[in-house]
């Protein structure tokens, strides 16, 4: 255990409590709402933080791409959607993604995505716990990243709640 992986592990146990109050929070109408064509929605930021996660967490564990929660606990097969190979180095984690490709990612209820979100927390927490501060710092900017999306969010549900009818 290292002092910069506690810090990070602390950093996603505040993650989630935050993405589970704003979905919580959040009417159905606004979750796959866009303010403009080629933005992203409400759910896509939040599957896109899932995403990173559930990758910081494979690579954690050094597991192979089968290992991403998204593969793993059925995800993938039950919507159709693989991203593996999708987006920057094939990663599939919305950077990069054309807007078509954003497109096609599974319009998740808010259930599913808290419940996606959960898995991938509950599974990278202890490991970035355990991380020594050489492997945690690897992971920094990552976990920093995340909160950058909770302000967009925000953004994207005050924009929803602002717009004039019509």
């Amino acid at each position: 255990m290292s002092t910069r992986g506690e810090m990070l592990a602390e950093w996603v146990v505040d993650l989630r409590g935050i993405v589970e109050r704003h979905l919580a929070g959040t009417p159905e109408a606004a979750l796959h709402w866009r303010p403009a064509r080629e933005t992203n929605s409400i759910a896509d930021t939040v599957w896109h933080i899932a995403r990173w996660l559930d990758l910081v967490s494979m690579w954690l564990q050094n597991g192979a791409p089968e290992r991403q929660h998204w593969i793993a606990d059925g995800w993938a097969e039950r919507t159709g959607y693989d991203p593996r190979g999708i987006g920057t180095d094939g990663l599939g984690a919305i950077s990069g993604y054309s807007f078509a490709e954003v497109e096609m990612i599974p319009k998740l209820r808010a259930d599913q995505l808290l419940a996606y979100t959960a898995a991938v927390c509950d599974d990278v927490i202890p490991r970035l716990r355990a991380a020594d501060d050489a492997t945690a710092k690897r992971y920094k900017g990552v976990v920093q990243g995340t909160f950058a999306h909770v302000g967009e969010i925000a953004s994207l549900r005050t924009l929803f709640e602002r717009q004039t009818p019509g």
